[in-house]
C-alpha cells in the first residue's frame, strides 16, 4: 500500500464518534441530536463536533423534511449510504470482539489496515499513515497488542528489530476495514 492511501480512513477515525455515528444514522435511517447523544453515550459537545465534521465532509446533512416530531433531524447523504453499511459492519465486529475502548481511537483502525496490508515495520507504518507521530504509533501498537489485535515479534537477526502482524482478531477485522476504506474513497 502506498503512502497516503489511508487518508480517508484516517479522517473517519479522526473523531472517535464518526464511525459509530455513521453506523447509527445508517441503521436508523437518520436520528435526532438527542438520540445520537444517548445512543453513542457521548457528550453534547462531542456529538456537535462530530456532526459538524460529517456535514463539512458531505456525509451527513440536516433532514430537509424535518419539523414533525417523529422525523429524524440528521440523515446520511445519498452518497454516504455505502459508507454507512461499511460502518455498521465495523461496529458489529468491534462489539463482537469487545475492543471498543481501543478501536475508535484516532489511529487504531488505520494501523490495523496498514499492518494488514504488509507494513510490518515501524517505519513502513509511518510512511503509509502519513502524519502519525512516533509516540502516537508506539502507543497505538501497544494498545492494539494489549487487546490482541496486533502481535509484536522480535527478529533474531543482528541488530534485532521488531515486526508486527495481525493476530486473529485483527485478521477478522481486516475485510471489514477494507470495505470501509473502499467506501470512503
Amino acid at each position: 500500500m502506498k503512502a497516503g492511501k489511508l487518508a480517508q480512513v484516517v479522517g473517519l477515525f479522526h473523531h472517535s464518534y464518526v464511525v459509530p455515528m455513521i453506523a447509527c444514522l445508517h441503521a436508523e435511517q437518520g436520528a435526532k441530536f438527542v438520540t445520537l447523544v444517548n445512543r453513542l453515550g457521548a457528550s453534547r459537545d462531542a456529538v456537535t463536533m462530530t456532526l459538524k465534521y460529517l456535514i463539512e465532509k458531505g456525509i451527513v446533512h440536516k433532514n430537509p423534511g424535518y419539523g414533525h416530531p417523529l422525523r429524524p433531524e440528521y440523515v446520511l447523504t445519498r452518497e454516504a449510504s455505502r459508507l454507512g453499511t461499511a460502518c455498521v459492519s465495523v461496529l458489529e465486529a468491534v462489539d463482537r470482539f469487545d475492543i471498543g475502548e481501543v478501536a475508535f481511537r484516532k489511529w487504531s483502525m488505520p494501523v490495523v489496515l496498514a499492518v494488514g496490508h504488509g507494513a510490518s515495520r515501524f517505519s513502513a507504518m509511518q510512511e503509509i499513515l502519513g502524519p502519525i507521530t512516533p509516540r502516537a504509533l508506539t502507543g497505538t501498537l501497544r494498545d492494539l497488542g494489549r487487546v490482541e489485535v496486533v502481535q509484536r515479534e522480535i527478529n533474531e537477526s543482528w541488530p534485532p528489530h521488531p515486526h508486527y502482524e495481525l493476530a486473529t482478531i485483527g485478521q477478522s477485522l481486516l475485510p471489514k476495514l477494507d470495505r470501509l476504506r473502499v467506501a470512503a474513497a
